[in-house]
């Protein structure tokens, strides 16, 4: 009897573990992350926003102190691939007011490779320029 009570508690915990470790939320994470897609929406359902290797990007190109800086186009990163306002499966290169196929720049003074996070990128589209700024804690 103790055996079998024993072999089901340690069948409960690998379980459990193995759940955690697939959903994401095992080993836990202390301290305060990046802001997700879904609670900037749930805050401002009509964000101007933009999600590239996990990280949410912000329009500010009606900001004052963002217009008077020179960002000139760098390498292109990628494009737009879907435009959607839900917040569950929130991907990268989708955005909410962005069009797909949308062009996405880092800035010529910036690098990029994958797992980056540049501060600031430049989206084009049918000849305007917009300026994201990410949302990073820290």
């Amino acid at each position: 009897m103790l055996r079998r009570v024993t072999f089901t508690f340690i069948a409960f915990v690998l379980l459990t573990i193995a759940f955690l470790a697939l959903t994401g939320n095992f080993p836990p994470q202390l301290g305060i992350g990046n802001p997700t897609a879904k609670e900037i929406l749930d805050g401002n359902p009509n964000a101007d926003i933009l999600q590239i290797d996990g990280v949410v990007y912000a329009n500010v190109s009606d900001v004052d102190r963002f217009k008077e800086r020179n960002n000139e186009v760098g390498e292109k990163i990628g494009e737009v691939k879907k435009q959607t306002d839900r917040t569950w499966w929130y991907r990268d290169f989708f955005a909410t007011k962005l069009p797909v196929g949308t062009e996405i720049f880092v800035t010529k003074d910036q690098s990029y490779s994958d797992g980056d996070t540049p501060s600031v990128i430049i989206a084009q589209s049918e000849g305007n320029s917009f300026m994201y700024l990410a949302y990073v804690e820290g």
